[in-house]
């Protein structure tokens, strides 16, 4: 018993990682008075959809548990040369073949997105039953958290848009930010994120009816694999002021150099999965070569804002897309805006190629060239503009400007 005090003793005075987001303590009988806390915990319900294996994902349940870890257990009986139990030992016997069906523990989430030629990649909880929640009064006052983990190298980021949805159809969103990863990296353990709902962009899109929330949804923005369990609300104080900046983006100054961002606001770049698409970072430019012998993504999508939303509803009749590339191969491309309720407006590039000297090639196209009533489009929460090439498409993308005449 003295050895078991001291171990204790010891380890509740040990320093460990600790992220800027602090939880208060939970109260059992709710979150200023909503109760429904539980998101998902355990699979097997009509309360999740999503969850099927098709050509753009593989969304699946996991025997993964983040509450139960025996492997851990096993190994500190082991280090405290404590008797292991029968059942503990019983992995190590001869498996026996019986003739019952077995069905595998849903346990966690299991995202899995290798396919970037997709247009909606991500699966929902409607959870409580599916009964319309009022989650208004906790707003300042909770957090979504959940647990994830990795089974390869450490990442830093989850590229994952967090959406809750009311039963009008109307929605806000979040990501996950670096400082809700506690330790700042996921790696092969289980790791505590928190995503404060006052995060949630609810003040830009008002409309949104916080008083009936449907579900929330995950949606995927750039390759991963990844595993999810325990998703719950928690009590939790957001010491920290709300800019509406971190969420919308309203591009007042003009020219917007699109290219000029970071790797992670790319979707569909990954060398290691394919090699069609590369970045060199010295030129700031993006070389296309599509070549289906190597692989089949024909996709590419930027978000200048680095995923947050874009506001140019107060500009876009007036607004220009501009760009140039280097051509060893052409073929015409489709040229895509999206906002974030997966609307899209769509136009090939020849509406507006120019030749100019030498092998350089210029486009420039009107927005108002673009669908826009007919696509419904929504210029106040755009998301990204994406590229679908042809095979044997072969240009260096130089420049990519959104400019205002």
């Amino acid at each position: 018993m003295k050895r078991i005090l001291l171990i204790f003793l010891i380890s509740s005075c040990s320093v460990s990682k600790q992220t800027l987001y602090k939880k208060e303590i939970k109260n059992n009988e709710g979150i200023k008075g909503f109760t429904a806390l539980e998101i998902f915990s355990s699979g097997g319900t009509d309360e999740l959809w999503g969850i099927e294996k098709d050509d753009c994902k593989s969304f699946t349940y996991s025997t993964l548990d983040k509450s139960m870890n025996m492997e851990m257990i096993r190994q500190e009986k082991i280090r405290n040369n404590d008797e292991l139990s029968d059942t503990e030992m019983s992995s190590e016997l001869p498996e026996i073949s019986l003739n019952v069906k077995v069905r595998k523990p849903k346990n966690s989430i299991h995202l899995q997105v290798k396919n970037m030629n997709c247009e909606w990649i991500g699966m929902g909880i409607g959870w409580a039953s599916w009964a319309g929640k009022n989650i208004a009064p906790a707003l300042e006052h909770a957090a979504i958290e959940f647990y994830a983990r990795v089974d390869g190298n450490p990442i830093y980021a989850l590229p994952i848009v967090f959406i809750l949805e009311d039963y009008s159809s109307k929605q806000c969103y979040a990501t996950a930010n670096y400082l809700g990863i506690e330790g700042g990296v996921i790696g092969n353990e289980w790791t505590k994120i928190i995503i404060p709902l006052s995060t949630f962009s609810y003040d830009i899109n008002d409309e949104i009816d916080l008083t009936n929330i449907k579900q929330i949804m995950l949606q995927a923005f750039n390759i991963v694999d990844v595993y999810i369990d325990e998703i719950r609300l928690v009590p939790f104080d957001f010491n920290y002021k709300k800019v509406p900046a971190q969420l919308t983006i309203q591009d007042t100054i003009f020219p917007i150099n699109i290219l000029d961002v970071n790797k992670e606001a790319i979707f569909g770049i990954d060398e290691r999965y394919c090699s069609n698409f590369k970045i060199n970072t010295e030129k700031k430019s993006i070389n296309i070569s599509i070549e289906s012998d190597i692989c089949d993504w024909k996709n590419i999508a930027i978000s200048w804002n680095s995923w947050m939303y874009t506001d140019l509803s107060n500009d876009f009749k007036r607004l220009f897309l501009e760009m140039e590339f280097n051509e060893v191969s052409y073929k015409p491309f489709d040229i895509v805006f999206e906002d974030y309720n997966g609307k899209k407006m769509s136009l090939s590039s020849e509406e507006g190629r120019k030749y100019t000297k030498g092998q350089s090639r210029k486009i420039t196209l009107s927005f108002k060239q673009f669908p826009i009533r007919k696509s419904k489009i929504d210029f106040k929460r755009l998301k990204q503009i994406s590229f679908s090439f042809e095979e044997d498409t072969n240009i260096e993308l130089t420049k990519l400007y959104i400019t205002k005449k």
